[in-house]
């Protein structure tokens, strides 16, 4: 059985927007004004750039590393964890 590969993700916040870059895979990159809306894009992003097929996007192995100085984007930041954590053990 294949294992399933990890994406890195790296985070960053600026001018109001996230951006986010996947070092993995050439030109992966893309940008959100939410954290939700960023998720969704990157991980279309991964399934185009590593040409994986269309029902793959939702069980990405995706690892979020996050470079935000601002202490109350970085509280939002782990908040916003802390509540998929919650969701995904329900």
């Amino acid at each position: 059985m294949k294992s399933q590969v990890t994406y890195r993700v790296h985070v960053t916040h600026e001018d109001g927007q996230w951006l986010a870059d996947v070092p993995q895979l050439e030109g992966a990159h893309t940008y959100a004004r939410s954290l939700a809306a960023l998720d969704r894009y990157i991980r279309e992003v991964i399934v185009l750039a590593a040409d994986l097929p269309d029902d793959a996007m939702d069980s990405l192995d995706l690892d979020y590393t996050y470079n935000v100085a601002d202490p109350l984007i970085a509280d939002a930041v782990r908040a916003h964890h802390e509540r998929a954590e919650l969701h995904d053990r329900e």
